[in-house]
């Protein structure tokens, strides 16, 4: 079967993969046979190797974790110290994307850009040696002040969190990592901070990606340095290496009443509690979800439950309950004026796909590695994903997703961190190419799905050389798998 893919930087660059690519300056590669079924993985044998200096000079005992690269989240994979000469070898590393940080908080790497906050990216081949992953650090600039309210009180436990430009056109980034709170005194002090334009802010943000575990009725609206709730008009600050800016104080808004949904979990077909459930909100922009939030905690065994610190507008609230076979209902609610009380949420019993995953060509099932899964992605009408369900693939190649609502779905392979994945290429039900997409009703169990898929080591490789005002930000290379005779791409 012959493959093709797409190189995505700006502009799109084609490779077929079907002979090794010639005369392309971007990129290189070969495509290598599929490995025999049954084949073990291969040894980790891969290193990364420097030396960590802090001001010029060689630093030793410098924590340096490496880790994986992973979609969303990373993985520690080796923690080594550096030595008395400032050196450091990280062992025993598979082929992959990495990220290479020293655990020093008060210092930053010398010349980092805002891309950089999660550390050095290093791509490891089989068995492949980085040395010369040198970390060069600095002291870290500082930001300090003094938070209070309207009033002129101090504003006690205020998380207050810092921007930073991103791009020449004036993007900025609110750096999770920067976020501090401040003491009894509403005084805050920042440090470790990478050189760059910040602005700085403290305060609730309109949209917010947690729920508040305490009971307060109150929040404060986001405001920016020196005062004010519009960004455009915030103070731009420089920070340098070693700079202390201190004075940089914030008068919060008056605070916003928010509210709570309280309720109870139950199952559907019994009524019995959904003890140990998680309660999930989302806010609805128009008549479309937004996100999705999850609760403070676990549902009590009576199935009792309670949303906090929301501010008034449209709610769904669901309950979950993973690896069962009862998919939650969401419910709409509206808060006004008012906290909800009372509100039931159903489980309700849902579908199963039972299947097995096979390689194209293989005359048995696939092996399973030790972390692939399947997942299976409910969509509504305008293609937005509203629900997932995951099962482990088991050895035999065989997979169980279960607690399913009807509608229809389609179905992605993981993980997504390995240096060769799975790809799937269709499905097939009861003998028959079918869609990417199944169909589930009801409570039925649909058997004998069989999702297909190349299991391939063809690599591509290459540079990628940035000029103009972009130039030194970290640049993401996307690879597109387009299927022969189709137009059907996928990243």
């Amino acid at each position: 079967m012959a493959l093709r893919m797409w190189i995505a930087i700006i502009p799109l660059v084609c490779l077929s993969l079907v002979q090794p690519a010639a005369g392309l300056a971007v990129a290189a590669g070969l495509l290598v046979p599929f490995a025999p079924a049954g084949a073990q993985e291969p040894v980790a044998t891969g290193a990364i190797s420097g030396t960590v200096t802090v001001d010029g000079r060689p630093a030793a005992g410098i924590g340096v974790v490496v880790y994986r690269a992973m979609t969303g989240m990373a993985t520690p994979v080796a923690k080594v110290s550096t030595d008395a000469e400032g050196r450091y070898v990280a062992e025993r590393l598979a082929a992959g994307r990495h990220s290479v940080v020293a655990h020093a908080p008060a210092l930053v790497v010398e010349g980092a850009r805002p891309h950089d906050l999660s550390g050095k990216p290093v791509t490891l081949g089989e068995g492949e040696r980085a040395d010369g992953v040198d970390l060069k650090l600095v002291r870290g600039g500082v930001i300090t002040g003094r938070v209070t309210t309207a009033d002129g009180r101090p504003a006690v436990g205020e998380e207050v969190a810092f921007h930073l430009e991103v791009a020449p056109d004036g993007r900025y980034l609110e750096a999770r990592s920067n976020y501090v709170a401040t003491d009894d005194r509403g005084v805050y002090r920042a440090y470790g901070l990478i050189p760059g334009r910040y602005k700085v802010s403290a305060g609730r943000p309109e949209s917010t990606d947690w729920v508040d575990v305490g009971t307060s009725r109150m929040v404060y609206p986001r405001s920016f340095y020196p005062r004010g709730a519009d960004e455009s008009g915030a103070e731009v600050l420089d920070v340098t290496s070693g700079r202390e800016i201190s004075g940089i104080d914030i008068v919060l808004e008056r605070p916003q009443r928010v509210y709570s949904i309280a309720g109870r979990a139950v199952y559907a077909d019994t009524g019995a509690p959904a003890a140990g459930v998680m309660v999930f909100y989302a806010p609805y922009d128009g008549d479309r979800i937004s996100g999705s939030r999850g609760s403070p905690g676990p549902a009590s065994p009576s199935g009792e439950f309670r949303l906090s610190g929301l501010r008034p507008g449209a709610y769904s609230v669901s309950a979950a309950n993973e690896g069962t076979d009862y998919y939650g209902e969401s419910v709409r609610v509206e808060i006004v004026d008012a906290n909800i009380t009372g509100l039931t949420v159903s489980l309700k019993r849902g579908g199963s796909i039972a299947g097995v995953l096979v390689r194209e060509g293989a005359p048995r099932e696939l092996p399973a590695l030790e972390e692939l899964s399947v997942r299976a992605i409910l969509h509504d009408q305008g293609r937005m994903a509203i629900g997932v369900a995951g099962a482990r693939v088991g050895p035999d190649g065989t997979f169980l997703v279960t607690g399913l609502a009807p509608g229809d779905y389609d179905f992605v392979l993981g993980p997504w961190d390995q240096p060769r994945q799975p790809k799937l290429v269709r499905i097939e039900h009861l003998g028959a190419q079918t869609t990417k997409t199944v169909k589930i009703s009801g409570t039925e169990r649909l058997e004998g799905v069989r999702v297909v898929a190349v299991y391939g080591s063809a690599t591509i490789s290459g540079t990628v050389k940035v000029s103009g005002p972009y130039a030194g930000l970290r640049q993401q290379v996307s690879v597109q798998f387009v299927h022969e005779g189709t137009s059907h791409r996928e990243s």
